[in-house]
């Protein structure tokens, strides 16, 4: 770490380690592909749960990236983790003047 980074230090590491919880990796791509293109994009998704369904908050540039990419391969894939996903089902909400958008999740 170099000097004066923010996680240089115990905190900055358990903020992090803390964050990583709740943060997941979202990808798409053809899971079907033995070659190195197989994943065509990804980015990072959140939840949050506050007594309502759960939330999940990414950017709208992922939302708008998973778009692209389905349109010009209707046939990929995505998911969180290991779990599949239609992103633009789930839309709850997308602003891209602030980058945000929700989506809905259940518990399970």
């Amino acid at each position: 770490m170099p000097p004066g980074s923010p996680i240089s230090n115990r905190f900055g590491r358990e903020v992090l380690e803390i964050a990583a919880r709740y943060v997941a990796p979202i990808i798409w791509g053809d899971p079907t592909s033995a070659e190195d293109d197989s994943i065509l994009g990804n980015g990072s998704i959140f939840f949050i749960e506050c007594g309502g369904p759960v939330l999940g908050v990414t950017c709208d540039h992922v939302i708008a990236g998973w778009l692209r990419a389905k349109s010009a391969r209707p046939d990929i894939k995505c998911q969180v983790f290991t779990l599949p996903i239609d992103p633009e089902s789930r839309v709850l909400a997308r602003d891209s003047d602030l980058d945000l958008a929700t989506l809905a999740f259940t518990a399970e």
